[in-house]
């Protein structure tokens, strides 16, 4: 399905990135496990997951993917060293809590790392684990770690069904859970439904490996069927820590504050809003029938 002009790709820009990381892969660098935590923030599309994730980036607590080591999916570790080396050449970070569907701006702004965990959980016509998780990827983000400072920090949507894989994969797997009403997620995702494909009959992001009971079905339906099991999914992960969306949006910094907290973590509280505003739709009569 071709994208809306606002998220389509450069085929030449990934054909150059497909190369350079086809290059870097077998570059070695130290590391071995992950030893510290590797902290999962987990929850439907559109829940809150990416302001949450830009919230616990900006503390400065954290090892996260940016849009710049990003580039370097196959070799993140390089990625982070890189960073490094250019750091006195690139812009101050200029933190904004705005993003187009979890893609986030500038070179720092956290990165969903989405070739990354496809590449290495091969999740591709669907998000369903078919395998566990390789040795290569627990390699690759030991590398990380070992280039870093603080724990490792990700999210992405398309991990939902894939807890427990990582989870036997890095027993030292931190997963903070946050939810929001399925009504207000169900409402957002088939606005951006629109919004990427410009087609609301376009499945967008989190996909099942079975959507037999919904093939051909409104678009409605489709996205009904799509929280429900993604929610089913999200309430059966052994979560360490819950946080809901409302909760977020009235208490940033508390809630920020709780999860450094739990992680014996420090970092920069203060510089995060003191409320953010929490969206709602009105179109509840259209969602509440579909999703009981």
């Amino acid at each position: 399905m071709k994208r809306t002009a606002a998220f389509a790709q450069d085929t030449s820009y990934e054909a150059l990135l497909e190369g350079l990381n086809a290059t870097l892969a077998d570059v070695e660098l130290p590391g071995e496990a992950p030893t510290k935590p590797v902290v999962l923030v987990q929850g439907m599309p559109r829940s809150g997951t990416t302001v949450l994730y830009q919230l616990l980036a900006q503390t400065g607590a954290f090892t996260y993917p940016s849009n710049l080591i990003a580039r370097f999916y196959r070799a993140p570790a390089m990625g982070l060293l890189l960073q490094r080396l250019a750091r006195p050449l690139l812009d101050e970070p200029r933190w904004a809590l705005t993003s187009r569907a979890g893609a986030t701006d500038g070179w720092w702004g956290p990165h969903e790392f989405g070739y990354f965990w496809r590449h290495h959980l091969q999740i591709h016509a669907h998000h369903e684990p078919t395998a566990p998780a390789p040795a290569d990827l627990v390699l690759q983000l030991g590398r990380m770690e070992a280039a870093g400072a603080g724990p490792l920090l990700f999210k992405n949507g398309i991990l939902t069904f894939c807890t427990d894989v990582l989870r036997q994969a890095l027993p030292t797997l931190f997963v903070v859970r946050i939810r929001r009403d399925p009504v207000d997620v169900a409402s957002s995702i088939l606005a951006m439904r629109t919004r990427y494909y410009g087609d609301p009959s376009a499945w967008w992001s989190l996909r099942p490996a079975d959507i037999g009971p919904v093939e051909g079905a409104s678009p409605e339906a489709q996205v009904a069927f799509q929280v429900r099991h993604g929610m089913a999914a999200i309430d059966g992960i052994d979560a360490q820590l819950d946080l809901s969306y409302a909760g977020l949006c009235a208490d940033p910094r508390g809630e920020v504050g709780r999860i450094l907290e739990a992680l014996g973590l420090e970092g920069a509280v203060h510089g995060l809003p003191a409320e953010l505003t929490a969206s709602r739709t009105d179109d509840r009569a259209r969602w509440e029938g579909l999703l009981a």
